[in-house]
């Protein structure tokens, strides 16, 4: 990635996805709310969701990001893969996508905005350059479903992420994308007020590849970005 920022009437995104790894069989949630059982107690995610709708019931606007904090969580390792950003790497690449002056968003089946203070324990320390402090701080947040509503179907949340991912994307002549959902251009745009003609798609989940793949296969022609409309790169460990 060049250093130099794009020109005026580039309109890009970095789009980062860390799903894979805060909602993965493996990672653990620490109680930082009492109201929810001992503090400092570990939990699986899937239990964290389940005594957050209990709580919810019973007070009123507690927020999840007031009730657990990420404590224990680990990328794949990934060898021999081509489109691979290092997790140690992901500060500074965001850093440089800021610095170009393309739009940083977050996206995630929930929100959980205040979560992204721990990137720093597996992205590393922001550089001194081109960017001083956390890009992550200014980054928007995307959510495509509710806690109150959670459930284990990773394929369904996997799918309607990368649906909202398509609404951002540029098509020649207003085109509209194909999702199973996007019935009328009224609709495409009440879903997504954002539009960029190039994504770089930073992710933890393996289907975004496939996904992004068959986008590009179907799309390409109208598509505003062409084969490079969506530039996916897997968040893991190199092994």
């Amino acid at each position: 990635m060049s250093d130099a920022p794009d020109s005026a009437e580039d309109r890009n995104a970095a789009v980062f996805d860390f799903d894979g790894v805060l909602y993965s069989p493996n990672a653990k949630w620490k109680i930082i709310d009492a109201r929810l059982g001992v503090v400092g107690s570990r939990i699986s995610w899937e239990r964290g969701l389940q005594m957050y709708r209990e709580a919810s019931a019973r007070f009123d606007g507690i927020q999840l990001t007031e009730c657990f904090a990420p404590d224990e969580f680990e990328f794949a390792t990934a060898p021999g893969q081509a489109n691979l950003t290092l997790p140690q790497h992901l500060m500074k690449t965001a850093q440089n996508h800021a610095f170009r002056g393309h739009e940083l968003l977050v996206i995630s089946r929930y929100a959980f905005r205040d979560f992204l203070r721990v990137n720093e324990r597996f992205m590393g320390q922001p550089g001194p350059l081109p960017l001083k402090g956390n890009p992550f701080e200014q980054a928007r947040m995307l959510v495509t479903e509710n806690y109150r509503e959670a459930h284990g179907d990773t394929t369904l949340s996997l799918r309607k992420k990368f649906e909202a991912i398509q609404l951002m994307l540029q098509r020649e002549g207003n085109a509209l994308p194909k999702t199973e959902t996007s019935a009328n251009a009224d609709e495409a745009a009440g879903r997504s007020p954002l539009s960029f003609a190039r994504i770089f798609l930073y992710y933890t989940e393996d289907t975004y590849a496939q996904l992004s793949a068959e986008l590009l296969e179907q799309e390409r022609d109208q598509l505003l970005g062409g084969r490079n409309a969506i530039v996916p790169s897997l968040i893991a460990e190199a092994g």
